[in-house]
């Protein structure tokens, strides 16, 4: 999955998420882009610890949804169930 495929999915969870109130939707946001961030970010740090992250629409959903929690959740079941 590529760059753009991410974003589209991300794109796709934010429109989903558009009916719900204009101040709980600034928070979504927010924990959403903090979120990608954060799957970036440990991605390129588990590249450098020689493991690997898939990103894939399963983790991109994960981290736009659950935000920060979201991506530790992720980042722990990588570290206890490696998948090649």
């Amino acid at each position: 999955m590529n760059l753009t495929t991410a974003i589209f999915c991300a794109a796709g969870v934010l429109s989903g998420a558009y009916a719900l109130k204009r101040a709980r939707f600034r928070d979504f946001l927010l924990s959403s882009c903090l979120g990608l961030g954060a799957l970036f970010a440990a991605d390129l740090l588990l590249g450098f610890a020689g493991r690997n992250m898939p990103v894939d629409v399963f983790t991109v959903t994960t981290a736009t949804v659950g935000g920060m929690p979201g991506v530790i959740l992720i980042t722990v079941l990588q570290a206890m169930l490696p998948v090649q």
